[in-house]
């Protein structure tokens, strides 16, 4: 109760956001706002003009000046078209969620979405904010264009990173109005586990009959496997997609020359789960920079071996959602 004596206009602010997210519901991606979406009221600059145009027509009124109405009836009119530009801005504005942000605990990661003006309105200071009404970035954007806008977040734990709650605002043309929207969109992102410093165990390296290892290579057929972010356009089956709508790759091996280097989730070290999967995310990384043939294995998935940015990413993922959903709501 003390919280809301001193902060009455947040307090407000708080409930009125949560009708509106109650009233709306949940968005899904792409967006476009409709007029009912959008609120619109007077800024601090708007209510000081107001009260001028106010005194200004009740002197006109009191010494008969016809100046003063012309005066006072301009700026009333100025201010009605303002209204009607500000409002204009947000309205039938596109909004798309980014592709999903990644990135280590602790650590900004910004989360993106992208706003498109495909009619002939340009609009201009388009403002994101946070949840809790801070402003977070701004552009402007041109006629039957497209803009990106970014929310930065710190995520405290690995996993999934989901936020799904803020706002878009605009104060153009005057900044005498404010118009805005609440939006319950969801923006996505991938949390990896903080890299540990600690002496990388090598784990046992698996041969087959022959005595040779494979790596990634380009020279023979080896398998399908599911599509990451990252994998080369050339290398997608394009027949098993348009048959069974999966995206899959073509991997291709060659007998390794040099020696493969395995970390595994059972020689990891002790400690707790997070500590152990931050000790493997420093050993990925350090024989990724030493351009070192490598592979991970963990309890339920093993990763390689080879090298490169693809790989690299694929088990900096599988480290992040070792043991945990895919999407739960932050």
């Amino acid at each position: 109760m003390a919280a809301v004596l001193r902060h009455p206009l947040r307090t407000l602010q708080t409930l009125a956001r949560h009708w509106a997210y109650r009233r709306q519901g949940p968005d899904h991606s792409p967006l476009r706002l409709h007029r009912r979406r959008i609120y619109i009221l007077p800024t601090r600059s708007g209510a000081a003009m107001a009260i001028v145009i106010v005194g200004i027509v009740l002197a006109a009124m009191n010494y008969s000046n016809s100046m003063g109405f012309l005066l006072g009836f301009t700026l009333a009119a100025l201010a009605l078209v303002s209204m009607h530009h500000c409002h204009r801005q947000l309205t039938g504005l596109l909004i798309r969620s980014g592709r999903p942000s990644r990135g280590f605990v602790g650590e900004i990661q910004t989360l993106s979405l992208s706003v498109e003006s495909d009619d002939r309105v340009d609009r201009c200071d388009l403002l994101l904010t946070d949840e809790s009404g801070e402003p977070r970035d701004v552009t402007n954007l041109a006629a039957g264009q497209q803009a990106r806008l970014a929310l930065p977040v710190t995520p405290g734990r690995r996993g999934p990173l989901r936020i799904r709650r803020f706002g878009i605002e605009s104060r153009y043309p005057f900044g005498l109005f404010r118009a805005w929207c609440w939006l319950d969109l969801p923006l996505e992102g991938l949390a990896w586990p903080t890299p540990l410093n600690s002496e990388p165990r090598h784990a046992d390296d698996p041969e087959d009959d022959s005595g040779q290892r494979e790596q990634a290579g380009t020279e023979d057929f080896a398998r399908l496997r599911d599509y990451v972010g990252g994998d080369p356009i050339a290398r997608l089956l394009w027949r098993h997609y348009l048959a069974r709508d999966e995206l899959v790759v073509k991997e291709f091996a060659s007998p390794a020359g040099e020696s493969a280097i395995w970390f595994d989730w059972e020689q990891s070290g002790p400690g707790d789960t997070e500590v152990r999967l931050s000790r493997l995310t420093h050993w990925v990384l350090k024989a990724e920079a030493d351009d070192q043939v490598w592979g991970l294995r963990l309890a339920d998935q093993a990763i390689g071996p080879g090298r490169g940015a693809s790989q690299t990413r694929q088990a900096l993922d599988a480290l992040a959602l070792f043991q945990q959903e895919r999407s739960p709501d932050e």
